[in-house]
């Protein structure tokens, strides 16, 4: 796992350098596929490179776009918010992925080379679900969910991309809360933001969502370039039962 981590960094730190210092996380959010707006791209080669890069067309749009839960009258757990997110989002190859298997669809995924790598590891008893790529390079879609103390349910994604050859990784945390009511999930951008401006200190970061527990880990990545240095610091976003605090871990 550590090993993972490691190359992974590295990736992400490439970026960071080949960027000139500019963070791989810009402002957390985004979902949908959608043209990317005509930001400032220096160059027809970045511009190919953003259409492929689904997590940048998903962090564009998700803020504004609610999403429809199919509960068929039954409890509603990760597998429901799971199958709405990959709906939506299935450009995302882990996204299709995921919703394939929820929806039973196996074949679909079996037909695809790549797809059958992918690995699911659904936890629907502990409220988490991960799809991702088994390498040393990280390929992923997790998601988890929190009973909230007014009776709705806060839901977590975190989707993350880096390639052996890709100068980038790309990172979105987003945050849905679900009114049972209505069976709608609406976006929470201002706990990603949250997060992200906690964050802005460091190079890159990553966020584990909770398998076990209720608190979110999130590292801190520190790289000095000249001296061929990296460095970790690990905070604790704490379930407060609505949301989070920030600890840093010590």
């Amino acid at each position: 796992m550590k090993a993972k981590k490691y190359v992974v960094l590295m990736a992400v730190f490439g970026f960071v350098l080949s960027a000139c210092g500019e963070k791989s996380a810009s402002s957390q959010s985004g979902e949908t596929s959608t043209d990317i707006p005509a930001a400032e791209a220096s160059s027809s080669v970045e511009e190919d490179q953003n259409e492929e890069r689904e997590i940048v067309n998903i962090r564009d749009t998700w803020v504004t776009r609610s999403l429809s839960v199919d509960a068929k009258g039954k409890s509603v757990g990760i597998e429901a918010f799971a199958k709405a997110f990959g709906k939506a989002y299935g450009k995302y190859m882990p996204n299709k992925v995921m919703y394939n298997n929820l929806t039973g669809n196996q074949k679909a995924n079996e037909a695809d080379e790549l797809m059958r790598m992918f690995v699911v590891d659904n936890q629907a008893k502990n409220g988490y679900l991960k799809c991702e790529l088994p390498t040393e390079y990280d390929w992923q879609t997790t998601c988890c969910y929190w009973k909230r103390n007014n009776g709705h349910s806060l839901v977590a994604f975190w989707l993350a991309e880096s390639h052996e050859g890709k100068d980038y990784t790309d990172i979105l945390l987003a945050f849905y809360d679900f009114d049972p009511a209505t069976g709608t999930m609406k976006p929470e951008p201002k706990l990603a933001q949250k997060v992200d401006v906690a964050m802005k200190r460091y190079d890159a970061y990553t966020v584990n969502l909770p398998a076990e527990g209720k608190d979110i880990e999130v590292v801190g990545h520190k790289a000095d370039l000249e001296n061929d240095n990296y460095s970790n610091t690990d905070y604790l976003f704490r379930w407060n039962g609505y949301d989070f605090r920030m600890e840093e871990v010590k």
